[in-house]
């Protein structure tokens, strides 16, 4: 897990309240621009895009003169964060963000020393320059914003623009955390964890880490995850480490998603439950986890040896013995055919899953008599799954393996 650079303000009590939200729960319904932005910047810490990107719109209907959201949005257009990329609007932006930060940062704004700062770190509507991000960071950290003490914090750590120092780092990641700076305290856990800068202590570690995932941010729930699985500074928890990565899954952590899948599988702080592990495989798949997709193909084998079981004449119900993983692509069938989806009875549902599941599972290289055999055994089973299941799934699914 690595460490990153942002220069956002998040106080406590937002946190608790919206940030472990789901993105479509975000409420777009404040009065005060000063709540609203703060609400905009959470949605954008945690990446989500889509909250993140309309409360931004709104703050501009509001006041059109704001330098730091015409520079959030032009990040998110640069690199296509719900919004398509886009970049001659997005170095539009950029330019905008200068003409509005920087009067404000001569006059000492932190938020604006800040942004400018992200602005020549990462060469967003300027040259790169990490020695001038430094300059900006330590104005506004000397005035005390949390967001630019983190931000200084990691340049020190990764030497980018000073001296790679990591006991000024972790002393600018501490002044960060004392504020409850979500992105400090999972760093400065992190360097706990691992000893750089400080004296390597577990202990120190989960507490940073916990005062970060109570916030809900999603590597710190991960790490503590990971600490409480492992026994690293706490007694070792099982029931502790799957609810943590269940809150990072939850939020789209690849890793979180796996090892809960792998704790599912195999009974490990959790009833064993082979839907659930084949739902966390697949969702950490779709986000590129590589040993993810290696269980998958495993699945996908033993798909394959039932089906040919099945066709050499083998009586019995093979391929049931996999109904706990055929079941979880309901939820997927449910997005893909919505209308359908709600037309049909259960059972029916049921037996659309069973297809999709081992058609998904198998990809282009599924044998076209696996899915003659599993189109025949769905049609005796619900004789009356009638056009609606051909024309949304079977026939989808059959242009693509034939």
């Amino acid at each position: 897990t690595g460490l990153t650079a942002m220069s956002v303000l998040f106080p406590t009590s937002v946190h608790k309240t919206v940030a472990v939200k789901e993105e479509a729960k975000i409420t777009t319904n404040v009065s005060s621009v000063s709540a609203l932005q703060q609400q905009a910047d959470i949605a954008y810490e945690f990446k989500h895009w889509k909250s993140a990107f309309t409360l931004y719109e709104q703050m501009l209907k509001e006041n059109p003169d704001n330098g730091h959201v015409y520079y959030r949005l032009g990040v998110m257009y640069k690199n296509g964060h719900f919004t398509p990329l886009n970049e001659e609007k997005s170095n539009n932006y950029f330019k905008l963000a200068l003409d509005k930060l920087n009067p404000l940062a001569e006059r000492g704004d932190c938020e604006a020393l800040c942004d400018l700062g992200s602005m020549y770190e990462y060469g967003e509507g300027v040259d790169k320059n990490h020695v001038s991000a430094v300059q900006y960071y330590t104005k506004a950290a000397d005035k005390g914003f949390p967001g630019a003490q983190c931000n200084l914090g990691y340049m020190y750590n990764n030497g980018r623009g000073v001296k790679l120092d990591r006991e000024r780092a972790a002393h600018y990641y501490r002044k960060a955390s004392d504020l409850s700076h979500v992105r400090a305290q999972y760093n400065l856990g992190y360097l706990y964890k691992y000893g750089y800068g400080v004296i390597k202590d577990y202990t120190e570690a989960v507490r940073y880490y916990k005062c970060s995932a109570e916030q809900g941010y999603t590597k710190a729930q991960h790490n503590l995850g990971y600490m409480y699985s492992n026994g690293f500074g706490v007694e070792q928890d099982k029931k502790k480490a799957a609810y943590y990565y269940k809150l990072a899954a939850d939020q789209k952590n690849a890793m979180s998603s796996y090892n809960l899948a792998l704790m599912y599988q195999k009974g490990e702080g959790v009833l064993q439950e082979h839907s659930l592990a084949f739902k966390y495989f697949l969702e950490a798949t779709e986000m590129g986890h590589k040993e993810a997709k290696s269980q998958l193909e495993k699945i996908r084998q033993t798909f394959s040896q039932n089906g040919n079981n099945t066709a050499n004449g083998v009586t019995g119900n093979n391929y049931d013995m996999h109904m706990d993983y055929l079941m979880a692509s309901q939820t997927y069938v449910a997005n893909e055919w919505p209308q359908s989806h709600m037309l049909l009875s259960e059972e029916c549902q049921k037996g659309i899953c069973e297809l999709y599941c081992v058609l998904r599972l198998t990809r282009d290289d599924v044998p076209k008599e696996l899915v003659e055999i599993m189109v025949k055994i769905l049609i005796k089973r619900w004789p009356n799954m009638g056009e609606v299941v051909f024309d949304h799934c079977v026939n989808a699914r059959l242009k693509k393996s034939t």
